[in-house]
């Protein structure tokens, strides 16, 4: 999950069937400096407000942005060393991201702009730095684990990433 500082909020996803949030209570332990094992318990509301939808919406998109980033770059690097498994797999991992692109555009009609800027780096930045093979080793190859590290951690404040 990693690391939480002063003042950073962050999103925990759990996958669950719509069937098991019948009478589920969860709980979360953690640490502090100032005490140990505090825990904060809450209920799974079966009718939630349209703006926990949407949040919910932005991180999943989020975290298939992150496995689908990954999984092309570690296509691409398998490519470099042998062709004949990455080649395919390079492919299918594109399919994946081209799959993602089109769950972005259909979403993108609420307007919603967390999403409309995940699929911008998507289809701008991530794209370039998969698009030709001497880009991918020259600057791709650093500026993906890069890009996935920030999105999986949740630091994402849509700011250019010129500045890496």
């Amino acid at each position: 999950m990693g690391a939480i500082t002063y003042g950073q909020s962050k999103d925990l996803l759990i996958p669950l069937a719509p069937e098991a949030l019948v009478d589920n209570k969860f709980a979360l332990i953690y640490d502090t400096l100032h005490e140990k094992r505090k825990k904060i318990e809450f209920v799974v509301n079966k009718n939630p407000e349209p703006n926990v939808i949407q949040r919910i919406d932005q991180q999943k998109f989020r975290l298939q942005l992150v496995h689908c980033v990954r999984s092309v770059f570690e296509a691409k690097r398998l490519n470099e060393k042998n062709p004949a498994k990455g080649k395919p797999e390079v492919e299918r991992t594109l399919q994946q991201l081209r799959a993602l692109e089109e769950e972005f555009k259909q979403y993108a009609v609420n307007h919603d702009e967390y999403i409309d800027d995940l699929q911008a780096d998507l289809t701008g930045q991530v794209e370039e730095a998969i698009s030709r093979d001497d880009w991918f080793k020259k600057w791709g190859v650093h500026f993906l684990p890069s890009l996935t590290r920030k999105f999986h951690f949740d630091n994402y404040d849509n700011t250019k990433i010129d500045d890496f």
